[in-house]
């Protein structure tokens, strides 16, 4: 796993995305050795919990040879 990005939301973000104020905004990139697997979105509150659904939104999955999930 790597974090690809950490960015701390504003107050005006957090509250447009519905999440409290030091809610971070995460892109969480996993790999294997044929490269990238999965890559996702995650808001993650300041306790540590996962915001939204309270899981993370993929915007890529690879399964073998084959693409299973693009979100540009």
């Amino acid at each position: 796993m790597a974090l690809y990005e950490d960015n701390h939301l504003t107050r005006g973000k957090a509250r447009s995305a519905g999440q409290p104020y030091c809610t971070r905004s995460q892109f969480v990139r996993y790999f294997d050795e044929d490269g990238l697997v999965a890559a996702m979105h995650q808001y993650r509150r300041r306790d540590g919990a996962l915001g939204v659904s309270g899981m993370p939104d993929p915007k890529y999955l690879r399964l073998e040879d084959r693409i299973l999930k693009t979100n540009d």
